[in-house]
C-alpha cells in the first residue's frame, strides 16, 4: 500500500454537521446521505473544495461519529448545529485517488500501517479533507486523510 506523507497540521476549526451511526455497516450506507444534505445548503463556503472536511471525534461509545462540514476563521458568528477542532500537530497524510477505496484505506492505515510504523495515534479527531476537483455529491477524488499522532520520541 501506499506511504503517508507527515505533516504538521495547524489547529482547524470545523461547523457542519454531526451524525451517530449503529456501526461501519449503518455509516457506509448512510454518509452519502449526510454529505447531500450538507452540500444542499446555500452556504458559498460549501462549495470551495479545499474547505470541506469529514471528521470522526474519539469517542468510546462503540458507535461511529461523523462530521461533515467546511473549516471556519472562527466560531464568531457561526450558526452550526455541529463544531469540531482539528487539533494542530503532526498527522500522517495518505491521499486517495479513488472514493471507492477510502475505506479500505482507513482500514488499512489504522489496522496495518500505524502498529507497523511504530507511532501512535493521539486521541484527537480523524479527518478526510476533500481536495479540488473533489466534491463528495460526485464522489471522485483526490481525498486526503488525516491521522493525528503522538509526537514521536
Amino acid at each position: 500500500m501506499m506511504q503517508p506523507e507527515f505533516r504538521h497540521i495547524d489547529t482547524i476549526l470545523l461547523a457542519g454537521t454531526m451524525v451517530i451511526y449503529e456501526g461501519q455497516q449503518d455509516a457506509t450506507e448512510r454518509i452519502p446521505s449526510q454529505w447531500a444534505e450538507l452540500m444542499s445548503r446555500p452556504v458559498p463556503e460549501l462549495h470551495s473544495a479545499t474547505h470541506v472536511y469529514g471528521a470522526s471525534p474519539c469517542t468510546a461509545d462503540g458507535k461511529l461519529h461523523y462530521f461533515t462540514g467546511i473549516a471556519v476563521p472562527s466560531y464568531e458568528g457561526v450558526n452550526s448545529p455541529a463544531r469540531i477542532t482539528i487539533e494542530a500537530g503532526e498527522y500522517a497524510i495518505f491521499t486517495v485517488h479513488d472514493i471507492a477505496t477510502l475505506r479500505d484505506t482507513w482500514i488499512w492505515a489504522l489496522r496495518e500501517w500505524l502498529p507497523q510504523s511504530g507511532r501512535r495515534e493521539r486521541n484527537v479527531p480523524e479527518f478526510e479533507r476533500f481536495t479540488a476537483p473533489y466534491n463528495p455529491l460526485r464522489a471522485s477524488g483526490p481525498i486526503q486523510i488525516g491521522i493525528p499522532l503522538e509526537p514521536s520520541e
